[in-house]
């Protein structure tokens, strides 16, 4: 397992300081360890139940390989109750990205994968030893995940071709972490369930760093589609929640249009090519009472598959 480095440290201590200014900027910045302690073991609780909740819906709701298996070594974490409660489009946009992968490895040749936010899903199994789609794959997370991720999986799954980079996405060094571990060669850049969290700095900073890697090797950037993409459908409790995390977090959460999504990604120098959401799915049977949200999102979203302008 890799070792715990001061530079990961020195990032959930920064994230730390700045949830306990912004929660009491009355102290100036002079917090005691205790503060710092309860700090840290809230934002461990909050990235843990992110990651739970995915694993959980997909575990119990799907029949994705190793979900399951993933889920039962996990799951007297204590977080059992932490859903999504969308499993449906957890499950759609789990396994568009595979197809996406597959697609790229048949018709380019694609044999390497970055994986941001990976979480504890089980896409490298999949992807490297059940179909022998990939050759190389990369996981990058918070150390907090990446660790218990690791260890996890190398004893349910011992001997996959994985390679785990604990960082921080908008950080330059977790960039220079992850070349270091690509072979030459095309390689497949995606994440779930991230990008719907992210401001337009932060897209910025995340395109500058993906395309540092992508005009070394070629290859896509690839995230799904979101509610957050398509104001135009009013989803109320959609809204809502776009709200409540704007007004938690203090940053700006609002919907973005198809066009204004677009208009992004090419100044920043992206092609952008979409792909259809329409694939089967495990849920519409186990839930089928979610089919109608599901046909409404099949016929709305689209992949983002980017690369670069030649």
């Amino acid at each position: 397992m890799e070792k715990y480095t001061i530079g990961q440290a020195e990032q959930e201590a920064e994230a730390m300081t700045n949830k306990l200014e912004k929660e009491n900027p009355e102290l100036d910045g002079k917090f005691t360890g205790e503060q710092y302690d309860d700090a840290h073991s809230a934002e461990t609780k909050e990235i843990y139940k992110t990651a739970m909740g995915t694993l959980m819906d997909l575990a119990v709701h799907t029949k994705i390989p190793g979900a399951k298996e993933i889920w039962d070594t996990l799951g007297d974490e204590g977080f059992s109750q932490k859903t999504t409660g969308k499993p449906h489009l957890l499950e759609l946009r789990y396994k568009m990205s595979e197809k996406v992968i597959k697609d790229l490895a048949e018709s380019e040749g694609v044999r390497q994968a970055v994986e941001l936010a990976s979480g504890f899903t089980p896409h490298a199994l999949e992807l490297t030893r059940n179909t022998g789609t990939l050759d190389k794959y990369i996981e990058s997370d918070f150390p907090i995940n990446v660790s218990k991720k690791q260890e996890m999986m190398d004893n349910l799954f011992p001997g996959l071709p994985v390679d785990y980079v604990p960082g921080n996405v908008y950080d330059e060094k977790l960039w220079t972490d992850i070349e270091k571990k690509l072979d030459p060669g095309s390689v497949v850049i995606f994440c779930e369930g991230f990008m719907l969290y992210t401001t337009k700095e932060e897209r910025e900073q995340l395109a500058t760093n993906v395309k540092s890697v992508l005009e070394k090797h070629g290859g896509y950037f690839v995230f799904e589609d979101s509610m957050r993409y398509h104001p135009e459908l009013k989803n109320e409790s959609f809204q809502a929640f776009l709200q409540k995390l704007s007004k938690a977090t203090g940053r700006d959460m609002g919907s973005i249009t198809q066009e204004d999504m677009e208009a992004e990604w090419k100044e920043r120098g992206f092609k952008i090519d979409r792909v259809p959401e329409m694939i089967t799915l495990d849920s519409e049977e186990s839930l089928p009472g979610f089919n109608e949200e599901l046909d409404i999102a099949r016929k709305t979203h689209k992949m983002w598959k980017l690369s670069l302008e030649s």
